[in-house]
């Protein structure tokens, strides 16, 4: 139990650190989603988010430049769900008007396009004109995200989403 929480603390830290500008919940809504469809899923909503960040030529960015995502699957019964941090690209990082037009469409696109064919989402921005205030969102989100990693599958299916970047 000690180890557990060090290792919650150190992620919910981790994921303070990195800076994100937006807290995504994707419920999938479907009870045959598992880990790996979750992660091919997972492949295409960072697609998604860096086209609809950078523009058609996204995969010409290098990964630094490109949108950052950090996924902490949970399961809520059966059904899996992803709490996912979002570092928008350096470039479209203070534009907060595209953050609110992700807030309205998202759930709608990922159905759309079959991402997530059943699920919903749920966008919180968490950055803030005064940055005390982003830095308390920050925080207290990745506390949350990380509230149920005791389960080592959920600990060992976190997903990144540099990985798929080429």
């Amino acid at each position: 139990y000690p180890m557990r929480l060090e290792r919650q603390r150190a992620l919910a830290f981790w994921i303070w650190d990195r800076g994100f500008d937006s807290f995504v919940t994707v419920n999938t809504n479907d009870s045959r989603f598992d880990y790996n469809r979750g992660r091919s899923a997972l492949k295409k909503f960072d697609a998604l988010l860096d086209h609809f960040f950078l523009g058609k030529r996204w995969c010409k960015f290098a990964s630094a430049d490109r949108t950052l995502f950090f996924a902490v699957p949970e399961h809520s019964g059966e059904r899996l769900h992803y709490h996912i941090f979002i570092r928008v690209p350096v470039r479209r990082r203070r534009d907060l008007r595209q953050l609110k037009r992700v807030k309205r469409s998202l759930t709608h696109v990922l159905q759309r396009k079959r991402i997530f064919p059943s699920g919903d989402a749920d966008v919180k921005v968490l950055t803030d004109a005064n940055e005390c205030i982003t830095s308390w969102n920050q925080f207290k989100t990745a506390c949350y995200a990380v509230k149920n990693l005791w389960d080592s599958r959920e600990w060992d299916n976190c997903v990144i989403g540099a990985e798929f970047h080429r």
